[in-house]
C-alpha cells in the first residue's frame, strides 16, 4: 500500500477528497470512528497488509496512520 492508497480509502471512507487530508490532520475530527477504523483494517489486512493493527488505534494523525502501516508483524 502506498501512501496515496491509504489517503484515498481513508477518503472514500470519510466521503471527503483526498487533498482534505493532510499528514498532520486529525483523524477522528474528520469523522474517523471505531467502525471505519475496523472496516479499513480488515480491508487492507485481506489485501496483505500485515502490521500491529494496535498502533491504528493509538494514532491520531494520518502521518501516525502511516507510521503504524510500516511497522511489519514478525
Amino acid at each position: 500500500m502506498t501512501r496515496q492508497d491509504m489517503r484515498a480509502d481513508l477518503a472514500k471512507v470519510l466521503k471527503i477528497p483526498a487533498d482534505a487530508i493532510s499528514d498532520d490532520a486529525n483523524l477522528m475530527d474528520l469523522g474517523l470512528d471505531s467502525m471505519h477504523v475496523m472496516d479499513l483494517l480488515l480491508r487492507w489486512q485481506a489485501s496483505g497488509l500485515r502490521a500491529d493493527f494496535s498502533r491504528f488505534f493509538e494514532a491520531v494523525t494520518f502521518e501516525e496512520w502511516w507510521q503504524a502501516a510500516q511497522v511489519q508483524v514478525g
